[in-house]
């Protein structure tokens, strides 16, 4: 399946399709391709994000199945076809509830120092994803490309 081979993610499929379908097997190009237009966005979690750097394997974007990959910024970028797709945005998304999910199973795995989080409103777990997308080191990144007109 060309360049997206690698990858195994519907999501950049459908983005990568948007550039290209030719790309795709047709079984998966037929399901994914359908109805769809030229810009197209994703969204993944970010591995660079202060959420995983103060949890590591507590992080809730590890948890199977949902999160099979993770991307930094350039990585996400890297896997968009270049020559097909522009970028139009690369936007951090601070996720409260990953944060809370990620202190919770720090908690149950014995990491006694989360515990008073939990004591603290939801405008913590708020300020705390606030932080992380001015930081650009949020939880979660969105990417949105558009079809290259030649």
């Amino acid at each position: 399946c060309g360049a997206f081979g690698a990858f195994e993610s519907p999501a950049l499929a459908r983005t990568i399709c948007a550039a290209n379908p030719l790309r795709l097997p047709a079984p998966t190009r037929e399901f994914i391709c359908e109805d769809h237009g030229a810009t197209g966005d994703v969204e993944v979690p970010n591995i660079e994000s202060r959420t995983f750097a103060e949890f590591r394997e507590h992080w809730f974007g590890l948890q199977m199945p949902r999160h099979l990959q993770h991307f930094s910024p350039k990585t996400l970028c890297a896997t968009i076809p270049q020559d097909q797709l522009r970028v139009v945005e690369i936007a951090q998304i601070g996720m409260r509830s990953w944060i809370k999910r990620s202190a919770q199973n720090a908690v149950a795995a014995g990491r006694s120092e989360y515990q008073s989080w939990f004591t603290r409103g939801k405008s913590f777990w708020r300020d705390k994803a606030d932080e992380s997308e001015i930081a650009n080191r949020a939880d979660g990144l969105r990417i949105i490309a558009e079809r290259r007109i030649c």
